[in-house]
């Protein structure tokens, strides 16, 4: 299977995607072309991969993927003028794109021309210069979607997950509080970590302690291995947790307030007597600016 592509879009999506499927000893992907509003990342970018770089109003040659890499709120209006351009080779076999809180309906412009529709959503945090091996892509879309995106995942080293029936908003949500919110919740507790040790703990205990949390997730449920004073009750502890952040941000107090309020919830699961739930629930509720 030897495929061309087009891809709109020069942000950090099409440059790590593009420069992962490109330089794949396999071959299987050759991108014809770039598109992007930055002109001269759109030439550099095409430069390194060997496209040619074309601007919006180009007439565009055929491939068999059109790729769409573009912001989320800009997604539908770059598909509708892609589908008005002209293709004077005929249109692309297959049009994707890469957002993951949108479905296949931002694309529909194409549907009308008969082009099959996909979306191809990297479950990762895109870095460049990361290597793809075993990292997971949610693909959803019509069946000839899957069929050349499943073999195209596999040709890189990552892992295809088709999803049928996704909620995209929801999925989305759900992403971004797993990667964007781990991330706030590391730089939040790393500063407090770092305050209340005058800087002789941190970024390197921070990491020890989320890894040692995600290990026991795979190994049982939320609530079998949630431990610490919400799950045993300990109101003493937690009074002591909240008179500590007085002095701190209000983001950091309510953060610790709706994480363990959450905590709360699965310690309830796991048997925490009612009375202690009502009580630590009273004793975290928000009750205004710090």
């Amino acid at each position: 299977m030897n495929l061309t592509a087009g891809m709109i879009g020069t942000g950090r999506m099409a440059e790590v995607l593009g420069k992962a499927f490109s330089w794949d000893p396999k071959g299987l992907l050759r991108f014809r072309f770039f598109m992007g509003r930055d002109r001269q990342r759109t030439k550099d970018l095409s430069s390194v991969l060997g496209a040619d770089a074309l601007s919006f109003g180009d007439p565009l040659p055929r491939v068999d993927l059109l790729w769409i890499a573009v912001r989320d709120d800009a997604l539908e209006e770059v598909a509708d003028g892609l589908a008005r351009a002209s293709w004077p080779e005929g249109p692309p076999k297959l049009v994707i794109h890469g957002s993951g809180a949108k479905g296949v309906e931002a694309l529909k412009s194409f549907r009308n021309m008969g082009v099959p529709l996909g979306v191809l959503h990297p479950l990762f945090s895109l870095q460049v210069g990361m290597g793809m091996k075993g990292r997971l892509f949610i693909l959803t879309g019509d069946p000839e979607a899957r069929g050349l995106l499943e073999p195209l995942v596999r040709s890189i080293g990552a892992r295809p997950r088709y999803i049928k029936n996704l909620n995209p908003a929801l999925y989305h949500c759900a992403a971004s509080m797993l990667a964007n919110g781990t991330t706030a919740l590391y730089a939040g507790g790393v500063e407090l970590l770092q305050k209340a040790s005058a800087g002789a703990l941190g970024k390197e205990e921070a990491v020890l302690l989320m890894r040692a949390s995600l290990e026991a997730l795979e190994q049982g449920e939320p609530e079998e291995v949630l431990t610490g004073p919400v799950q045993r009750g300990d109101l003493e502890t937690v009074a002591s947790h909240l008179a500590s952040l007085e002095g701190q941000t209000g983001e950091q107090q309510k953060l610790y307030r709706a994480l363990m309020g959450y905590a709360l919830s699965l310690a309830a699961q796991g048997g925490l007597p009612e009375g202690l739930r009502r009580d630590l629930e009273l004793m975290l509720e928000w009750e205004g600016e710090a």
